[in-house]
């Protein structure tokens, strides 16, 4: 959904939002074109996957913060096992393996509960992700998101570095989410357990300065605000603070308080909490948005829903299958795969990269019978039971039908659009 500020920005965009822009128009073009899979000799072309699946493959789950909204507050073993950094050669084997199997990523990510910037060897092992990718033959997009404690100048070099390589589409690398959240030393410490605001806002200013001596576009810095009880009363003079930061640079800017319209320039995101009461998560958003002027008061008068999002909000409310069984697939630090962000205690694990197929796992199995019991709307097992669905991405009736016509289940389809209120696709 669209807001005046935004439109306002994009109408009168200065020189700088116009490379970023153009570079991601081109890069777009790129991605839509058709793509030859590139196969190794004698391998069989892969099992159809959701062409907007986006592999989380975690380098570590350590983390130097115990964030409010994050599984390092809930239990000091996020995974029940000893925690642990993903080593080299297992990263470098999933990625080797799924370009020898023609697999296509629409992105890649190294994330989960960890903070992937405290591996020792994270410079490393970002180079390899890229140099595997040559255009563009793994992964459309990458993106990292940081608490930005460990955001070195040679992190920052790393990323900018890999971000602007001349053989990828120029937006690949999208985006580098800073999570800070909060403007005083009291509040960032009430949410993250630690007190590390200075260095975490010195090092997001290092990295933008960075990039523009360098005179580079992408990775488009994200500065994020999660809206939350704690710190909802910091969301304007977050915003003050930021903008004003962007504008004395002279970098045109957007604010989002959601994932559309989408990202195009370096932003300012106050983004929706998940929490154990998502109405009440999501109305606290929603005035947060109005305070700023990010959405219309007669928007927020009617209680509209202003984030994208497939996530049930209510008792009374249909709840859908949750996109991440088929678009999220998350990768531990020990090799394990689970099918979503949210079973950080693996209860639904499929399998593990470091002696199974990621096809074989993703398209074959538990996954399938989890993706079923969704469909005909059973969340009665793991996670599933208490999770109102992952917010982002989200998944279109057109895609269940199809996917269920695919697997040979097309008799599930008339069931799926009654449960969910579709009339016809």
């Amino acid at each position: 959904m669209a807001f005046s500020s935004l439109s306002a920005a994009l109408t009168n965009a200065g020189p700088l939002v116009n490379r970023w822009a153009s570079a991601v128009r081109d890069g777009a073009k790129k991605l839509l074109a058709p793509r030859p899979v590139s196969l190794e000799p004698g391998v069989e072309p892969p099992p159809s996957i959701n062409a907007d699946t986006f592999l989380c493959v975690e380098m570590t789950d350590h983390c130097d913060l115990a964030c409010r909204m994050c599984d390092q507050v809930l239990r000091e073993l996020p995974h029940f096992m000893a925690k642990g950094f993903l080593p080299v050669e297992t990263w470098e084997k999933i990625l080797t393996d799924l370009k020898r199997g023609g697999v296509h990523l629409h992105g890649l990510s190294p994330i989960w509960v960890g903070e992937s910037l405290l591996h020792p060897e994270f410079p490393r092992m970002l180079r390899y992700a890229f140099d595997l990718n040559a255009n563009n033959s793994l992964f459309d997009a990458f993106s990292i998101n940081t608490n930005a404690t460990s955001l070195t100048p040679e992190a920052t070099e790393a990323i900018l570095d890999v971000a602007n390589r001349p053989d990828i589409n120029p937006n690949t690398f999208w985006g580098l989410v800073m999570s800070i959240d909060a403007t005083t030393t009291e509040v960032y410490a009430r949410i993250k357990k630690k007190e590390r605001l200075a260095r975490v806002e010195e090092n997001c200013r290092h990295f933008v300065r960075r990039q523009l001596e360098r005179g580079n576009r992408f990775p488009l810095p994200i500065l994020k605000f999660i809206v939350m009880e704690e710190n909802v009363h910091e969301a304007k003079p977050f915003l003050e603070r930021w903008s004003r930061f962007y504008e004395e640079l002279g970098v045109d800017y957007q604010v989002n308080y959601d994932y559309q319209p989408p990202i195009v320039k370096p932003c300012i995101f106050f983004d929706k909490f998940i929490g154990e009461d998502p109405a009440a998560d999501e109305e606290r958003h929603r005035q947060v948005a109005l305070e700023l002027g990010l959405i219309a008061a007669d928007v927020a008068e009617r209680k509209e829903r202003i984030v994208h999002s497939d996530e049930q909000v209510g008792a009374t409310a249909v709840r859908r299958p949750c996109p991440a069984l088929w678009k999220s697939p998350m990768v531990a630090q020990n090799g394990d795969v689970a099918p979503c962000c949210h079973d950080s205690g693996l209860e639904l694990k499929i399998g593990n990269l470091k002696t199974d197929d990621f096809l074989d796992l993703w398209t074959k199995g538990k996954v399938v019978e989890y993706r079923i019991k969704h469909v005909v709307g059973d969340f009665d097992f793991g996670p599933c039971k208490y999770c109102p669905n992952q917010r982002h991405p989200t998944i279109s009736d057109d895609e269940i039908v199809a996917y269920l016509r695919q697997i040979g289940r097309a008799e599930l389809v008339p069931r799926y659009l009654r449960r969910v209120g579709a009339s016809r696709v």
